[in-house]
């Protein structure tokens, strides 16, 4: 293949597309190798995500978990990136400016969640841990009012983010009033974690056809 044609390809496949579906399937793929590792069953009920990269709790596995985060977090930077193409169809919009700086700061937070894992600090996990889904929320909320004023992009998606923004939100009262025992609140963070991922395919797959529009 010449270079060329390589170039003529890739152009196909906006950053935010390629991007947004990398994170996912980094994540996806090291997190289930992780759960295969992890000694006994794992349950959404039972197990937060962040067990998983806990060296105690997952001695073979957690290494796994945490590269998952990591990788998925460092390859959010470039979706963010991403969606600058947005900010080009209508210069201005400082809402989705406003969006890409927070999401950063979401990018950042769970790469160090990754880096300090509940085996290496726990006080700091817990910390960049809630900030991932504290900055979860503006993202949500700024990104997809942003994005209703434009024309060739599919507004259930962002109706979609308003839901995801809401599970989120009550993960963070469930944790703050429940706790981090058993039951719901692993189950949230998991519904959380996953359905802020279907968002961000949503976004990156309606980005790639507004790459023609």
């Amino acid at each position: 293949m010449s270079l060329a044609l390589l170039e003529s390809k890739l152009s196909k496949w906006p950053l935010c597309f390629t991007a947004g579906f990398a994170s996912i399937v980094l994540y996806c793929t090291f997190t289930s190798i992780s759960i295969v590792f992890f000694p006994g069953p794992v349950s959404p009920t039972n197990n937060f995500l962040s067990q998983l990269g806990n060296s105690r709790l997952n001695p073979s596995g957690a290494i796994f978990y945490n590269l998952a985060v990591i990788l998925a977090g460092l390859v959010a930077i470039l979706f963010y990136v991403g969606l600058y193409q947005w900010y080009t169809k209508k210069k201005g919009n400082k809402l989705l400016t406003a969006a890409l700086a927070v999401g950063f700061v979401n990018a950042f937070s769970i790469i160090m969640s990754g880096v300090f894992s509940e085996s290496v600090n726990y006080s700091q996990h817990v910390f960049w841990s809630s900030l991932i889904f504290i900055s979860f929320i503006p993202v949500l909320i700024l990104v997809n009012i942003a994005l209703l004023t434009y024309p060739d992009h599919n507004k259930l998606i962002s109706y979609y983010g308003f839901i995801v923004a809401v599970i989120d939100f009550s993960l963070l009262v469930i944790l703050l009033t429940i706790g981090f025992g058993p039951g719901i609140g692993p189950l949230m963070e998991w519904i959380a974690v996953f359905s802020y991922l279907a968002w961000v395919g949503l976004l990156a797959y309606n980005t790639r056809g507004s790459w023609y529009s």
